[in-house]
């Protein structure tokens, strides 16, 4: 099993930009495939102002392949 198979909504995560810098984001889904296997992302603030207002977290679909799990 390789390390995106085994993230869930909620965990913490590095992200690799196009720009090839790593940005620290929350998973809000597990990856699922569409075109190639996606990850949605959202911020840290976002995840905390979506849990305070009982809403889902606004995200965007990351590459899974460029989403690792933080240690």
């Amino acid at each position: 099993m390789t390390a995106v198979q085994t993230i869930n909504p909620g965990d913490i995560v590095e992200a690799r930009t196009a720009f090839d810098h790593w940005v620290r984001r929350r998973a809000t889904t597990e990856p699922y495939m569409s075109d190639f296997l996606i990850v949605r992302l959202c911020t840290e603030e976002e995840w905390s102002e979506a849990l305070v207002a009982g809403r889902e977290p606004r995200s965007v679909p990351w590459p899974a392949e460029d989403v690792h799990p933080c240690q």
